[in-house]
């Protein structure tokens, strides 16, 4: 079963590649100024286009990231760094592709954000997975111990 979710992790990650990276922009740049292209998008469609999508493209990778590799990646720290990680490597890719995107630290907080959201909504099952993981791995120590 976690094979499943390695296998969809990696599938969500080549979908947030061609997203971002294959598919064209329409002008380049840098923003470094927290919330400042958040706020520059406003709260009308355009602002919901751009904040909400850049929530939306990690929320899938928030909710497998727990799931995958053996949940060793079971913990809401886990995810955030992971996923600040992967939206990081987007941004510097994006500039030195030259993709024709605005690189923004706004991107990293927004796809952060998604990641937890994706984590949130599925903690009840990847905790669930992680104790059962922890009471098996204390009776398989009980075991070898009375041996």
């Amino acid at each position: 079963m976690d094979s499943a979710f390695d296998a969809l992790t990696l599938g969500v990650l080549a979908l947030m590649s061609i997203i971002t990276l294959v598919n064209p922009g329409s002008s380049g740049g840098v923003e470094l100024v927290p919330f400042a292209d958040i706020a520059a998008a406003g709260w009308g469609l355009t602002g919901l286009y751009q904040n909400g999508g850049n929530i939306a493209m990690f929320v899938p990778l928030g909710a497998l990231l727990p799931l995958a590799l053996g949940g060793r990646l079971a913990s809401f720290p886990r995810v955030l760094a992971v996923s600040g990680a992967v939206s990081i490597t987007v941004e510097i890719l994006q500039y030195v592709l030259d993709a024709g995107r605005i690189t923004a630290v706004d991107d990293v907080i927004l796809n952060c954000a998604g990641a937890l959201i994706g984590a949130v909504l599925t903690w009840p099952w990847w905790h669930a997975q992680s104790r059962r993981r922890g009471r098996e791995g204390a009776q398989a120590t009980r075991e070898l111990s009375h041996r």
